[in-house]
C-alpha cells in the first residue's frame, strides 16, 4: 500500500491512489510536491509525459556519477535493466534508444564534486542537472527520492518495474 516518505511534504499518496497501475511494486510511492499534473491535450488525445531516471557510477571509487532522464513512448526491443545486458547488447540497445526516445538528458557529478560534497549530495546534483528544464507530468525512479520539484514515483527495483527507468539505465 506504499510507504509514507514524509521527507518532502505535499500530498503523499500510495501508487494505487495516483491512478497509475501497480506492477508488483509494494514499496512504490507517489509524491506530489505541489506540481500540477497537466497532461497536454492535443485534439482530444491525452499525452502523458512520463520520464524515467536512473544513475550509473554510484559504486565507483573515483567517480563520476551520471544520471540519465529518458522519455520514451514506443517499445524498443532489448530494453531491460542494464545490469542484465552484456556490454555489446547494452551498446546496441542504447543506440536504438537514442534514435527512438523523445527526450534524453544527462546530468553528472565528477570525482572532485563527489570528494567535496560527498556521494549523496553529488548524486542529488547529478539528478538536478539531468532534470533541469525537463517538463514531465511524472518522473519514475529506481527508489530515489528526487531533489527537484517534479512529481515522482520511486520504487525498489524501478528499472525492472518501469519501462522508462529501464531505458534510462541502459543509456546512462
Amino acid at each position: 500500500v506504499g510507504e509514507d516518505v514524509g521527507e518532502r511534504g505535499g500530498d503523499q499518496r500510495p501508487l494505487a491512489a495516483s491512478g497509475e497501475r501497480r506492477i508488483g511494486a509494494p514499496e512504490a510511492v507517489l509524491e506530489d510536491v505541489g506540481a500540477d499534473v497537466g497532461f497536454a491535450d492535443h485534439h482530444g488525445v491525452v499525452e502523458h509525459r512520463h520520464v524515467g531516471v536512473d544513475e550509473v557510477g554510484r559504486g565507483a571509487l573515483a567517480g563520476p556519477v551520471v544520471v540519465a532522464a529518458v522519455q520514451i513512448t514506443t517499445n524498443v526491443s532489448g530494453v531491460t535493466d542494464s545490469k542484465q545486458l552484456p556490454k555489446h547488447h547494452r551498446t546496441q540497445v542504447a543506440q536504438r534508444l537514442h534514435n527512438r526516445c523523445s527526450l534524453i538528458r544527462f546530468g553528472s557529478a565528477d570525482n572532485h564534486e563527489i570528494d567535496t560534497l560527498g556521494l549523496s549530495r553529488a548524486l542529488s546534483v547529478a539528478y538536478e542537472r539531468a532534470l533541469t528544464d525537463v517538463e514531465a507530468d511524472l518522473v519514475l525512479t529506481d527508489h530515489y527520492t528526487l531533489p527537484t520539484p517534479h512529481r515522482f514515483i520511486r520504487a525498489t527495483k524501478g528499472e525492472t518495474l518501469f519501462y522508462p527507468v529501464a531505458a534510462a539505465s541502459v543509456v546512462a
